[in-house]
């Protein structure tokens, strides 16, 4: 029975929704590290919890819940189960079910509340009025954006106000901007189109398809113009199919777009209209397809259950190619691959791959079902059939007498479903691609003129079912309820951690001991509380302070990283962030040192080809004196990137050390290659002819000392060298301008002073 305050739960359920729509994509907050991604998350979460809250609650008053089936509701749930079962099995549980709160993925938590916004979407929004408000409702999202990106490119409007470093409130991608507004604009396309008496809804569609493709033009990108040209291509097979009941205008509009498209696409025409943008580096086909295909192979269960939702760093760091270090970006660690789709393949493995591409192909499925019913046996494209569905207020009616509505909402469904093979999805993208999803469903009922089959389960006291009916929406409202609370302790932790990075060390503990009480599973919390605590023994040992005290806090720095270790084993940024903090360390606990060659080592376990651990074994094992460990270190280290100039200089340092003048010789010519034009390579190798002394090496030490000093003319070391070799070989007029030219870029060194006196030739004796 329908009351009042049943009636106010049901406004607020749909509420919450349109909220959504609309705030999602432009939601943003300068209160923690990562701005955009966390904080839509966390408002989605929000915003979605309240609605099945406020849904639930209702069904209780009613004591009845009613829930519209659809096609998809078992393939979701078998891939919800899926989700479950390899989020158990991850490499990093914790990751996989809540997702990396610095730049939060699809965790399995993440899509539980999209299957529920999905659940919610179809259960509220059942008809084709409601699916267009919801499309208008994401024009103004999709409209505000493009609007700031323009303004915020072209310089229109200083924000000062705003910490906002990203050109756009969607995602810290361009490129992931330009895919959204793609959506955005066909959605206005396909409105326009549509023959309407309403001015106003005209003028709006006008501008939201005038803005959003203005701001596709700056971009540029020759991926979002590929997917572009993919959803006007359908969009105008849709068009054709009904030129009669369309504005011929907006067609034309479609065509000359896809022309456009192409010219971007083919002829890289956006070089005369694209703004300048900052380069974004993502990971590339290639490389991506390579771990996909080493994790896949790797074992039974990756290539059954991947490494678990939210955990392909670890994938990365594993499975990293040893070409990457040929590459300019050898350096850095990537937490997500080309697309989505090498996404779920290598962390959900075959399974989950699998369950998403059957739904995927269910709701094409869908699409072409409706396409069938209504050519074939509804008939409805005839002039005086029936109408599709009942005009909403507010609505024209012309959106209703024609299957429009759903080839578009479909055109742009297809078109997101092909981004998510080109790119990686970021939130806005997901929230779009459910949504889409829904109104699909809800808009394919519509055109074929059925009706959701509803399944009414009752909450009367029924004694054979009461205990359990009890049970199970206690159990419902707890679970929901639980997974607030634990959500607003994360948040509100993220918050108190990104308030602690300006701080200094001293007054760091204390609010990271709160994060941390907040979200005890953070291991970066327990890092950072770590590296606070070894910055003051550090500082206090500089002071002269109390040999006790710094041991205790060097004791508090060991046990806060080895929590962090114990909570992400798998983890290879946290054996990197502890090996800097062990390096550090040395100047106040020389033990600290055995600990750095522990930690990484177990890097190198975690990261293999990564040449930077094994330059950093080979140094700490120098300072323990194991010179011959130290050297197969670094010619591991140049072996996996030959054109690593440091490992060059500290293998033939090592050599050195062993009293193989030969050796280093020997390496820094291998090396020469790459360090030809670096003027302290050069000296080095210049050093080393001239220590060695055989045959022809000083002539080879000339050359390499004065080849420095043309890179750079004030080079102090190799002048220096350089003046040495003159002085060994007689040269003493050469020697001197070099000592003297020394002496001026380093003034006050008595020892250099002396030299330049004593190579002064003597005055002339004085005339009688």
């Amino acid at each position: 029975m329908e009351t009042r305050l049943t009636s106010v739960l049901q406004w607020l359920s749909r509420f919450f929704l349109q909220v959504a729509v609309v705030a999602v994509p432009l939601f943003w907050l300068p209160v923690t590290v990562e701005k955009l991604e966390i904080n839509k998350y966390f408002l989605f979460y929000a915003l979605t919890l309240l609605s099945l809250l406020c849904f639930l609650g209702r069904a209780v008053m009613r004591k009845q819940v009613e829930w519209k089936r659809t096609p998809l509701d078992v393939p979701l749930l078998v891939l919800w189960a899926l989700y479950l079962l390899v989020s158990l099995l991850s490499a990093d549980r914790y990751l996989s079910f809540f997702g990396d709160l610095s730049l939060l993925g699809l965790s399995f938590v993440g899509l539980s509340v999209f299957l529920a916004f999905y659940f919610l979407a179809v259960q509220h929004f059942s008809s084709l009025g409601e699916a267009l408000t919801i499309l208008y409702l994401l024009l103004v999202s999709g409209s505000l954006s493009a609007i700031y990106f323009i303004f915020k490119t072209l310089g229109l409007v200083s924000w000062s106000w705003t910490t906002l470093a990203t050109t756009n409130p969607v995602h810290s991608s361009n490129i992931l901007l330009g895919v959204w507004l793609a959506v955005v604009m066909l959605t206005a396309l396909s409105l326009l189109a549509v023959r309407t008496q309403s001015l106003a809804l005209d003028i709006f569609s006008f501008l939201a398809f005038a803005v959003t493709a203005g701001a596709l033009v700056m971009m540029g990108f020759k991926m979002v113009w590929v997917i572009i040209a993919i959803g006007l291509f359908l969009l105008l097979v849709f068009f054709l199919a009904y030129a009669d009941e369309l504005r011929r205008v907006w067609l034309s509009v479609a065509f000359a777009l896809l022309v456009a498209a192409l010219l971007f696409v083919f002829l890289d025409f956006s070089r005369f209209v694209a703004r300048p943008l900052p380069v974004e580096v993502s990971l590339g086909y290639g490389i991506s397809w390579e771990i996909a295909r080493e994790s896949l192979t790797s074992g039974l269960k990756y290539f059954l259950f991947g490494s678990g939702p939210a955990t392909y760093a670890y994938d990365f760091s594993r499975f990293r190619p040893e070409s990457m270090n040929y590459t300019f970006v050898w350096n850095l660690r990537f937490g997500q691959p080309f697309s989505s789709a090498f996404d779920w393949l290598t962390t959900g493995g075959v399974l989950v791959s699998l369950a998403w591409l059957a739904v995927m192909l269910l709701i094409l499925g869908v699409i072409g079902a409706t396409w069938y019913t209504h050519f074939v046996e509804a008939r409805r494209k005839r002039k005086g059939a029936a109408p599709v569905g009942e005009a909403a207020p507010g609505f024209p009616a012309a959106f209703f007498n024609s299957p429009l509505l759903f080839w578009s909402i479909a055109a742009s469904w297809i078109t997101l479903t092909v981004a998510f093979w080109l790119v990686n999805f970021g939130m806005v993208h997901w929230f779009a691609w459910w949504l889409l999803t829904a109104m699909l469903v809800v808009s394919s009922v519509g055109v074929t003129r059925r009706s959701f089959p509803v399944t009414v389960f009752s909450l009367k006291t029924i004694p054979q079912y009461a205990l359990i009916t009890s049970f199970s929406f206690i159990l419902i409202f707890t679970a929901i309820v639980v997974l607030g609370i634990y959500l607003g302790r994360f948040f509100t932790a993220e918050v108190t951690y990104a308030r602690t990075l300006e701080k200094p060390a001293a007054e760091k503990v204390a609010p990271l001991q709160r994060a941390i009480n907040l979200n005890s599973r953070r291991s970066v919390f327990h890092l950072a509380l770590a590296d606070s605590f070894l910055s003051e023994a550090v500082k206090l040992s500089g002071r002269g302070g109390d040999p006790g005290q710094i041991f205790q806090l060097v004791a508090l720095a060991v046990q806060s990283a080895k929590r962090a270790t114990d909570l992400a084993p798998a983890n290879v940024a946290t054996w990197e962030f502890l090996s800097t903090m062990y390096a550090n360390a040395r100047a106040v606990a020389p033990e600290a040192n055995t600990w750095l060659v522990s930690s990484l080592d177990r890097s190198v376990a975690l990261e293999p080809t990564n040449p930077i651990f094994y330059l950093g074994l080979g140094n700490a094992k120098l300072l323990d004196r194991k010179v011959t460990e130290a050297v197969k270190d670094f010619e591991r280290t140049v072996a996996l990137k030959p054109d690593f100039i440091l490992g060059y200089l500290r293998l033939a340092f090592a050599k050195e050390v062993q009293g193989d003048i030969s050796g280093a010789v020997a390496a820094l010519e291998k090396g020469l290659p790459y360090g030809g034009n670096n003027p302290e390579y050069l000296f080095h190798l210049g050093r080393y002819y001239f220590n060695r002394k055989k045959e022809n090496d000083f002539p080879l030490a000339e050359v390499a000392f004065q080849r420095a000093i043309a890179i750079n003319q004030n080079y102090s070391d190799a002048l220096f060298g350089l003046a040495i070799l003159y002085e060994a070989t007689g040269h003493r007029s050469e020697a001197l301008p070099l000592y003297q030219r020394v002496l001026e870029l380093n003034p006050g060194n008595k020892e250099l002073a002396r030299k330049v006196r004593s190579l002064r030739p003597p005055p002339p004796p004085a005339s009688e």
